[in-house]
């Protein structure tokens, strides 16, 4: 009995050391799983912090770029002229290389700047698109300097006769159209229905003669007496040019052989004026005419070339164009007289025409080509199957154009030209997807 007691004794020891062993094996495999365990936890906790301390990185490193290219941008404003060229020199170093885009048509710059995050491992990548729009905004025009985009400008009746119209059309008064085209938009308060086209600026001539009128009289009134001659060059005279070193003055003009005339200062012709057909007038000054002058050839005045009274282009078979260089001021003298107009029988290229009497021009040729502002009437003919106008026509009293099938007005569309600096400039900064 006592050596079966012992070995029961020694059973039992034998199952707890086997108990005690296992939980030690147990405690060791949580142990392992513990320490494996916090061990992940750090090494999580370590990569949270490189992914926090790389978005920090990437985030400031791409404010600085949008706030550099911000700076250089606005610098531009102080250039004289800035196009969306300009921009891109300026913006190219702070941005992503291509993913440039210039929309030329809406003056606007687009592309992507990219800055990177770093931290130990982990890299983050952050992009921001960017728009710099040049915001350029045409002034109204200066009086007798644009047409406020139209083709045709009347501030009386409007009358049109089989002709073709490029460009929109303006009319205060009554429009009367009988077979004409308008490739544009005809504005009228006399016609019902709603446009978003303005109505155009009216022109005060008073203001847009008032300098040259000034400068016409003390000119006037400085060479109102004296011993002037005439200059006559007949149709056998040989020396078919004449040059003078100093502002110059004629009583009469009458050129009976095509030549040139050449006056290094001003001109100024007291009388009537009769310019043979082929002759060139220039001067590095202004052109003073004081009474009514029949001419045809090329006139050039790097001042303005002013008449008082009435002034034909006249048409020839050895020269069926005229040219005019300088902006030209008919009917200055004696202001809104009936006399005082300008015809135009000759086919005419040239910038710009301020009447402030009635206007008749007789067009035939396909090279036509001037602005023209009439305080009076105008009244257009055509007689050729091609006769064009590139320009535009304004007048503060009725307008009546009878195209007889051939005449066509190629006029503007669009308001005045824009300012070569553009207004203001945007900066827009936009969110895009981050990869």
């Amino acid at each position: 009995m006592k050596g079966r007691g012992q070995a029961v004794i020694r059973q039992e020891q034998g199952y707890a050391l086997v108990s005690v062993l296992l939980l030690v094996a147990i405690l060791l495999v949580i142990g392992t799983l513990v320490m494996q365990s916090v061990t992940n936890s750090q090494g999580m906790v370590n990569v949270s912090e490189d992914i926090v301390s790389a978005q920090a990185d990437g985030e400031t490193k791409l404010l600085i770029k949008l706030s550099e290219l911000r700076a250089a941008v606005m610098a531009l404003k102080d250039k004289d002229k800035l196009t969306l060229d300009d921009v891109k020199v300026a913006a190219d170093k702070y941005v992503e290389p291509g993913t440039v885009t210039l929309d030329n048509e809406n003056q606007r710059y687009i592309a992507i700047v990219k800055a990177d995050g770093v931290s130990d491992q982990v890299t983050q990548t952050y992009r921001r698109k960017v728009e710099i729009t040049l915001s350029f905004t045409p002034g109204n025009p200066s009086p007798g300097t644009g047409t406020g985009g139209y083709a045709v400008v009347s501030y009386g009746a409007l009358t049109l006769n089989d002709m073709k119209i490029n460009g929109n059309v303006y009319s205060h008064g009554s429009v009367a159209n009988n077979r004409s085209v308008i490739n544009g938009v005809l504005v009228s308060p006399t016609i019902p229905g709603g446009t978003s086209l303005k109505s155009p600026e009216k022109i005060n001539f008073p203001t847009v003669f008032s300098k040259v009128n000034s400068e016409a009289a003390i000119v006037k009134n400085k060479y109102s007496n004296g011993n002037y001659p005439d200059l006559t060059i007949n149709s056998n005279d040989s020396n078919t040019t004449r040059s003078y070193s100093q502002t110059t003055v004629f009583n009469n003009v009458n050129i009976h052989r095509r030549s040139t005339i050449e006056v290094h200062g001003d001109l100024i012709i007291r009388g009537h004026a009769n310019i043979s057909p082929g002759t060139l007038i220039k001067a590095s000054g202004n052109i003073f005419f004081f009474e009514n002058v029949t001419f045809n050839g090329s006139l050039s005045a790097d001042g303005y070339i002013w008449t008082a009274k009435q002034f034909t282009f006249q048409k020839s078979d050895v020269n069926r164009q005229s040219t005019v260089e300088g902006d030209m001021y008919i009917g200055g003298e004696m202001l809104y007289l009936a006399q005082q107009t300008l015809n135009l029988d000759s086919d005419l290229v040239a910038g710009n025409l301020y009447s402030s009497g009635a206007v008749n021009p007789k067009l035939s040729g396909a090279d036509n080509q001037f602005m023209l502002y009439a305080d009076g009437s105008v009244t257009m003919d055509s007689h050729s199957s091609s006769a064009v106008l590139n320009g535009s026509i304004y007048s503060n009293g009725a307008i009546a154009m009878n195209g007889n099938g051939g005449l066509t007005i190629n006029g503007t569309t669009s308001p005045p030209t824009t300012p070569e600096k553009p207004s203001e400039i945007k900066f827009e900064e936009k969110n895009i997807v981050i990869n």
